[in-house]
């Protein structure tokens, strides 16, 4: 499944901006194997341990992806690989869940730090179907974008740092250091 997802990403998203493909090449490690993570014992109130109940409590399994798909297809598109494999990070730690604008507030955080036109493209539909396919939910939609939008403006470029290197740290740690000041809990 992580394969399939890894060759969807890389060919239906456009070139990164220059940017986000200079932050992702520079890690030691763009691809991180957050199912191997999960396997490690983690202290309570980690980034490691907030992955694990997000990824618990959503019904949502990490994407493992085959070495030769790593070597093979991800240097098309390094953003897109890292990206599909980080998503849920970005919720964990930005503290939106995944509801449709838990979603919005990802896409539009993503849209704002400017890794592919793709992103940008994403959130603009995003934003125009979720008020309604939803729109009970018009207010939370449009705070949890604004928030977002913030977020992005003052956080480094979240897909260039490495995440996993944080597996073992206390989230409001790390969301002190990556300029994250939001009330959600992951």
């Amino acid at each position: 499944m992580g394969d399939a997802a890894m060759y969807k990403a890389v060919a239906l998203t456009a070139a990164p901006f220059p940017q986000a493909l200079r932050a992702v090449a520079a890690l030691t490690e763009p691809l991180p194997d957050f199912p191997r993570l999960l396997k490690s014992t983690v202290p309570l109130g980690s980034v490691g341990a907030a992955f694990a109940k997000f990824v618990a409590d959503n019904g949502i399994t990490p994407l493992s992806v085959s070495q030769r798909v790593r070597e093979e297809v991800a240097p098309l598109n390094l953003v897109a690989a890292r990206y599909v494999l980080v998503h849920d990070m970005f919720h964990v730690l930005l503290g939106f869940d995944i509801s449709r604008p838990g979603e919005l507030a990802v896409w539009s955080f993503v849209a704002e730090q400017r890794y592919s036109p793709s992103y940008a493209r994403a959130a603009a539909l995003a934003r125009l179907l979720y008020p309604i396919a939803q729109p009970s939910a018009l207010s939370a939609l449009a705070l949890h974008r604004r928030q977002a939008v913030q977020l992005a403006k003052v956080c480094p470029c979240l897909i260039g740092r490495p995440l996993e290197q944080y597996w073992s740290l206390p989230l409001q740690e790390v969301r002190r250091e990556l300029g994250i000041r939001k009330g959600n809990d992951a």
